[in-house]
């Protein structure tokens, strides 16, 4: 059945924007630019976007070619004044964080897209060399074959619907599946209608260890199931791999260690050929409460340790790494609307951007960008502040302590750092909050890369 439906504001302006005529007034001005040019392209912004400085800001921060772009997070806030939540994305830490687990990694690199499947991420990593991705939903498949056609996709799920399982092999050309029961490996073979063709994943669950979020309560075969999987396995498909997570945030190197050890016994239990090892994720970022050693030295280690466990030589290696490429990409900055002795009442939490902070009790490191007329002359005292959401559930907080200057005051605003891992991912819209205003920080501006400011 065919529904008309009215075009919304927004995709008349992105309509409006594919034509040339358009999108070239949004150009970066050429040198031979003449003033009756320049004048005519800032006629048009007004009439896209009205005469409100912070409008056309914003709109070029959201527009299809475009990003408002500043040299510091508090150079954005003092410029804007953001009444909703807004992600200062910085590129340079993302390309930076890829580069550096290229550079140590000796096998394939899977971005775990459920950490941040934001398109401007995705298109920075993919730009550092990025071009394999770990994905958990139709939903992820469709948005990384939008953006990277070309791209070799990991369905990483242990459970999975069968018209994903269906649809990924024949639409999307998925080959790569994992599992962690006799059940659903029944599932992806009826799929797939006894592919021969498949990349076929035991996962194995851990004892907890060093992880701040631990995984294997939900996912994973235990080592007596896995060595029936994988010999079950190992009849029918093209290569055999083995798959395992230590956690997400894991502070101890040594994790991966027993890790790869216990995979060593399983795989000289089920005496069987090894095509792919699969170390996961769990690699962390760094906070002022949470000290972690440097990812080379986790990498250095798991890989020595893989030296030692007798693989054959064509066994290839792979990891899911997510917090680790894109954990620093971003700075939240929220908005203090209301201060009550020793709580903080702000214009996120819990059901947006913090869950982590609110369920998982994860520190993340906070200062404090005060508002024009708000700067202090002095530094302030610190003081012990609960923190409060938007949302009308009385559990939606951060209990702390979480020390913040003491002269904080409504319309201040708290800059959060390292929320590019699950945090916009993890927004539900409860209450009617959400937001998904970005602008880009970086310290030395393109000439070529649309500004407004």
């Amino acid at each position: 059945m065919s529904i008309s439906v009215s075009p919304r504001p927004h995709l008349l302006v992105r309509r409006l924007w594919m034509t040339k005529t358009v999108r070239g007034f949004f150009c970066a001005p050429s040198q031979r630019e003449t003033g009756y040019m320049a004048k005519e392209r800032g006629a048009l912004k007004s009439v896209l976007y009205g005469t409100s400085e912070k409008n056309r800001i914003m709109a070029a921060a959201n527009a299809p070619n475009g990003i408002a772009c500043f040299t510091s997070v508090e150079a954005a806030v003092q410029k804007l004044l953001p009444d909703k939540p807004l992600y200062c994305m910085h590129p340079d830490e993302i390309k930076e964080a890829a580069t550096l687990f290229l550079k140590h990694f000796s096998g394939k690199t899977f971005y775990a897209v459920k950490s941040n499947p934001d398109k401007y991420v995705l298109q920075q990593l993919g730009s550092a060399g990025i071009c394999h991705f770990d994905v958990a939903s139709m939903d992820e498949i469709r948005l990384i074959k939008g953006l990277f056609p070309e791209s070799c996709l990991a369905f990483m799920n242990t459970v999975k619907a069968r018209e994903a399982i269906s649809a990924s092999y024949y639409d999307y050309g998925v080959r790569t599946f994992v599992f962690d029961s006799f059940q659903e490996l029944q599932k992806i073979r009826q799929e797939t209608n006894d592919a021969t063709d498949l990349n076929l994943f035991v996962r194995l669950a851990l004892p907890k260890g060093s992880a701040l979020h631990p995984l294997s309560e939900k996912f994973g075969a235990s080592p007596e199931l896995a060595v029936s999987l994988l010999q079950e396995a190992s009849l029918k498909s093209r290569r055999l791999g083995l798959s395992f997570h230590v956690g997400s945030q894991t502070m101890n190197p040594n994790s991966y260690i027993f890790a790869l050890e216990l995979t060593q016994r399983v795989l000289r239990e089920a005496n069987v050929k090894l095509d792919i090892l699969d170390i996961g994720g769990g690699f962390p970022v760094p906070s002022s409460n949470n000290k972690v050693p440097p990812l080379a030295n986790y990498l250095e280690i798991i890989q020595n340790e893989i030296k030692t466990m007798g693989l054959s030589k064509d066994c290839e290696l792979w990891a899911e790494p997510g917090t680790a490429l894109c954990g620093r990409s971003t700075t939240l900055i929220l908005r203090v609307e209301l201060r009550k002795d020793d709580a903080l009442h702000l214009n996120d939490g819990g059901y947006g951007a913090l869950f982590d902070c609110c369920w998982l009790k994860v520190h993340k490191d906070m200062r404090v960008i005060y508002a024009k007329d708000n700067s202090p002359a002095n530094d302030p005292a610190q003081k012990a502040f609960k923190l409060y959401g938007p949302t009308c559930d009385s559990s939606d907080a951060i209990l702390g302590p979480i020390y913040l200057p003491d002269d904080i005051e409504e319309g201040d605003f708290i800059a959060v750092s390292n929320m590019g891992a699950y945090g916009m991912a993890m927004q539900s819209g409860f209450n009617g909050f959400y937001s998904d205003k970005k602008v880009e920080i970086i310290s030395s501006p393109d000439p070529k890369v649309m500004t407004l400011i």
